[in-house]
């Protein structure tokens, strides 16, 4: 007779974002296309699905300088704001 298996039930939730601002607060989207939010989803970390890497690089945004290299997301269904200053060329 062969022993039953327990019924594991896993529930999936969305990771956050690192989402590229301006000096207004304003969302910095793609030139090329106003609809692309230039924002990057955080990595899981491998030895626990439930969290995000903590270190996550910023998104490199031509033209835009970030306040901040990295960010370290505490609650990771929760979106992280970065600042970038705008390069004059």
């Amino acid at each position: 007779m062969q022993k039953k298996q327990p019924e594991i039930t896993v529930k999936y939730h969305k990771l956050g974002q690192i989402i590229p601002v301006d000096l207004n607060g304003r969302i910095i989207h793609d030139p090329e296309d106003e609809t692309k939010m230039m924002s990057k989803v955080f990595a899981n970390d491998p030895h626990d699905a439930s969290q995000a890497l903590s270190d996550q690089k910023v998104p490199s945004l031509e033209g835009w300088k970030p306040t901040v290299l990295t960010v370290s997301p505490v609650e990771p269904e929760i979106n992280i704001p970065v600042l970038y200053n705008k390069i004059d060329n």
